[in-house]
């Protein structure tokens, strides 16, 4: 199990489910579109999976476009 300091628990929380089941999915190891599948997300081909995950997760960790 991952531990999570305050202010990482904190941003954690503020993630929405998909986005919290995707990044936990991906720091365990699985690539971005087996984290996605994983997570029930509703993209249908891989490179729209692969687009919508690269997106949830910049978004997670902060990242602005």
């Amino acid at each position: 199990m991952f531990e999570m300091n305050e202010d990482q628990t904190k941003l954690f929380e503020a993630l929405t489910p998909l986005q919290k089941e995707v990044s936990l999915n991906s720091i365990s190891g699985m690539n971005n579109i087996d984290a996605y599948k994983a997570s029930r997300g509703r993209a249908k081909n891989e490179n729209t999976m692969g687009a919508t995950v690269s997106e949830l997760l910049m978004l997670s960790w902060g990242v602005k476009r």
